[in-house]
Parts: structure tokens; C-alpha cells; sequence
């Protein structure tokens, strides 16, 4: 297989050093390490607690003022989708702050459409291709992502349901803010936010239960193995 170039966009589930019980995972348990070892050239900038726009403009700056320094754009971009939430965090603390009214889907909605507009901007930008979709930590947002974002060369949906093999197992864009419904004048019926809170407790459980996720919240080396050799076909049928 001819050598590519491969970017890597996401929060730690992206990122190919994490902390796991007090010590650092390597590389080589990451897809990360794994495409290299293949012989492909991996830049990555997934990092702990970043959100999917703040990934992707890191790899934005990175690639733009480095143009004169031989690193060529990506042939390939590995994007582990986080809950998009995390890119809404100065509205959101204005409303933990202020009290303010407000309705998750709302908030979904509206952070939706800020990312993914930012994201189009930056793939049109770059012309990059060949999008690899990883519904990691959260689902993307419909019918947001399909009005900005072209649809992905692959996409695996629900990545956490199919490690610990679950296919009925929810998907959550609270799953890293279970506080908030605490904070502001929240408008959602009891009924809804019941309904978002136990989806969360299903999927902490079905982390925290299966062996795949070393850490309870973070897919090992088996879980990235297997991505890689999804990946590696996905490259493999690409004329490229």
C-alpha cells in the first residue's frame, strides 16, 4: 500500500497519549501508532476535553503556517466526533453564570450549526477529501452535519455501541456535562431530562463493564485495532 498522508481531528479519544490509572498508554495501543506502523505519516491533533471545532482549527494552523515547510495537506482525515456542546462553552457558562432559559436541543441545535459552519470553512479551505467519520464520543448532529458537512468517504456510527457490542446503546450529547441540567432556567419537561440522564448511566455502564475501555471511558488497544483494519480497507479501496 502506497505511504499516505492521514490527519487525525478529535478530543481524547483522538489523542494517541492519554492517562489511564496514573501511567501513559503508548502510541503503538492507538490507531494512531497502528497507521504508522503501516508506514503511513500520522499528524494528530486530538487532545483531552477539546472540542470538535478547536481539533479541527489546530490542524488548520498547523498546516497553514507550515506550507513552506514541506508538510503536505492529508490524503485521508480521521475525524472522532465529540458532542458538540463542548464548542457552545462561552454560551454555556453565560447561562451558569446568568441563569438564563434555555432547552438542550436548542443548544444542540445552535452549536450544531456554529461548528460544523467553522469545520466546512476550514475542510473548503484546505480542499481536503476523503473524510473518515468516527461517532466516538457523541453522534453528529442531523440535519446539521449533512447541510455543512459533505458526506464522509466512510463513517462509523456509534463506535462505542459496536466495541462492547450493544446496538441498542444510546448516544448523548451530555454524556461530558451531566451537571448542566443543573444550571440556568433549564425549560426541558422532567419527562426529557430523565429520559437524557439515563441514557448516560447505559452508556457509563456499558463502559464501565466491558474490557475494552480500560479506563471506563476510553476504547483500548483491542477497540483501536479493529478501527485500524476498518480504517486500512477504507484506504486500500480508495483510488487515490
Amino acid at each position: 500500500m502506497t505511504r499516505k498522508k492521514i490527519l487525525i481531528v478529535g478530543d481524547s479519544w483522538a489523542e494517541s497519549m492519554w492517562r489511564i490509572s496514573g501511567t501513559k498508554t503508548l502510541v503503538d495501543d492507538h490507531i494512531t501508532g497502528m497507521l504508522e506502523q503501516h508506514g503511513h505519516i500520522v499528524y494528530n491533533f486530538g487532545f483531552v476535553g477539546r472540542g470538535n471545532v478547536e481539533s479541527w482549527e489546530s490542524a488548520d494552523k498547523f498546516f497553514t503556517e507550515n506550507k513552506a515547510n514541506g508538510y503536505c495537506l492529508p490524503d485521508f482525515v480521521i475525524w472522532f466526533h465529540t458532542d458538540v456542546l463542548r464548542d457552545y462553552a462561552s454560551e454555556l457558562v453565560d447561562i451558569k453564570k446568568n441563569n438564563k432559559p434555555w432547552t438542550l436541543t436548542h443548544l444542540v441545535t445552535k452549536s450544531a450549526e456554529r461548528a460544523y459552519g467553522k469545520i466546512c470553512k476550514i475542510i473548503k479551505s484546505h480542499k481536503l477529501t476523503n473524510l473518515i467519520l468516527i461517532e466516538g464520543q457523541a453522534p453528529t448532529v442531523e440535519p446539521e452535519f449533512s447541510e455543512y458537512i459533505d458526506k464522509p468517504l466512510h463513517t462509523v456510527k456509534n463506535w462505542r455501541s459496536k466495541i462492547v457490542n450493544k446496538h441498542d446503546l444510546p448516544e448523548s450529547q451530555l454524556l461530558t456535562d451531566v451537571t448542566l441540567f443543573e444550571y440556568g432556567e433549564n425549560l426541558d419537561s422532567i419527562e426529557f431530562r430523565t429520559t437524557e440522564l439515563e441514557k448516560i448511566s447505559k452508556i457509563r455502564e456499558a463502559m464501565t463493564n466491558s474490557l475494552l475501555f480500560p479506563d471506563d471511558a476510553h476504547p483500548g488497544r483491542k477497540a483501536h485495532e479493529q478501527l485500524t483494519q476498518q480504517v486500512l480497507d477504507v484506504i486500500r479501496k480508495t483510488n487515490y
